[in-house]
C-alpha cells in the first residue's frame, strides 16, 4: 500500500512538474543574439535555395533531396542519419506567419510584416490574450529559448524546442516577398553553418 501511494504521489508531482515546466517554457521572450561569424570552408558544399546561397561543410550533410511531388522544399539530410532526421527547408508567402491567425485577433496593418510578427511572437502572454494560444500553437509550449540574429537584411528567429527533431528557424529577408522556414533535426552546429556564410543572392 505505502509502495502505490509513494508511486501515486511520484506521478502527482512529475506530472506537477511537466505542467510547471509548460507554463514556465510559455513564458520564453525573445532574445536577440549575434549572427554567427563567416568561416572560410573550401571544401564546403553550395547549396542554393530561391535567393538563399549557403555553404555547408560536407562533415554535416549527408544528402540533399528534392522531391519530385514537392520541389518547392529540400531535405537536408545530416550526417549519419537517415531521411527520418531531415531538414526540412521551404519557402512561404511572407504574410502568411501572421494571415494565418486573423481569426484569433485582429492584427495592425504593420504586424502583416514578417519582421514584426516574430517580433512580438518573442512577447510573453497569458490566456485569455489571444498571443497565448497563438504562440502555443508556434511551440512555445515546448521551448527553452527563442533568438534573433540579423544581420543587414537577413533576421533569423529560432524557437528552441526540447525535441531535438522539432526545431524551427525561420529566415526573413527586409523586401522579399517570401519567408524561408527550416525545421527538423537542426543542430547548432548545422544552423552556424547555415547562417555564417550565408549570401542574398539572385537565383542563377
Amino acid at each position: 500500500m505505502g509502495l502505490k501511494l509513494r508511486r501515486r504521489i511520484g506521478a502527482t508531482v512529475f506530472a506537477g512538474l511537466l505542467h510547471l515546466h509548460a507554463a514556465a517554457t510559455n513564458q520564453v521572450e525573445l532574445e536577440v543574439v549575434a549572427w554567427p561569424e563567416a568561416t572560410a570552408c573550401l571544401s564546403c558544399i553550395p547549396l542554393q535555395f530561391d535567393v538563399l546561397e549557403m555553404r555547408i561543410p560536407p562533415s554535416l550533410v549527408d544528402k540533399v533531396f528534392v522531391s519530385g511531388t514537392d520541389a518547392t522544399a529540400i531535405h537536408v539530410i545530416p550526417a549519419g542519419r537517415d531521411g527520418r532526421s531531415s531538414v526540412y527547408l521551404r519557402s512561404l508567402p511572407a504574410s502568411e506567419p501572421a494571415g494565418k491567425y486573423q481569426q484569433l485577433t485582429a492584427l495592425p496593418q504593420e504586424m502583416k510584416d514578417a519582421s514584426q510578427f516574430f517580433d512580438r511572437l518573442g512577447q510573453s502572454a497569458a490566456a485569455p490574450d489571444p498571443w497565448a494560444k497563438i504562440r502555443k500553437i508556434e511551440g512555445f509550449d515546448s521551448a527553452v529559448g527563442y533568438t534573433k540574429a540579423s544581420k543587414g537584411i537577413a533576421h533569423a528567429y529560432w524557437i528552441h524546442a526540447i525535441p531535438p527533431n522539432s526545431q524551427y528557424v525561420y529566415l526573413v529577408i527586409d523586401g522579399k516577398p517570401l519567408v524561408y522556414s527550416f525545421s527538423g533535426e537542426i543542430s547548432p552546429a548545422l544552423y552556424d553553418a547555415i547562417l555564417s556564410n550565408l549570401k542574398i543572392s539572385p537565383a542563377p
